[in-house]
């Protein structure tokens, strides 16, 4: 009979023990998780960096691609045209001198400011809605 109740105290312990996991275990497996979740945030952190940088250098090669690739197949020569286009530029201001390519860069700088402040907004919005 004490060997019956000494089983059945076994079986009682060995019951308790696959139900309920030690705390230690709990503390063990709950930095685990949390180990994965920080390499599974930096991980995407890092992909999210190399898909924006690849954006903006994409976005900047077509900037200067597009226009580029559409002058070339229409056959435009800069220096005939701009020697027109300055012929035909005379605002009747002797002193005022423009050159085409202060214009363009101008223009360029622009256009890349505006690019860079709308990308910094959008980035600045989705940071802080997740929040």
């Amino acid at each position: 009979m004490k060997k019956h109740e000494s089983d059945r105290l076994r079986s009682l312990f060995h019951e308790i023990n696959s139900t309920e996991p030690s705390i230690d275990f709990e503390d063990r497996l709950m930095q685990q998780i949390q180990m994965v979740a920080e390499k599974q945030k930096s991980e995407r952190s890092v992909r999210t960096k190399i898909v924006m940088l690849l954006s903006v250098v994409a976005g900047v090669v077509g900037i200067f691609g597009i226009p580029a690739l559409i002058f070339y197949i229409l056959g435009w020569s800069p220096n005939s045209d701009l020697q027109m286009l300055k012929s035909d530029l005379n605002f009747g201001f002797s002193s005022l001198n423009f050159s085409s390519s202060i214009i363009s860069v101008s223009c360029i700088a622009l256009a890349l400011l505006i690019g860079d402040t709308l990308i910094r907004k959008h980035l600045w919005n989705k940071e802080h809605k997740h929040q």
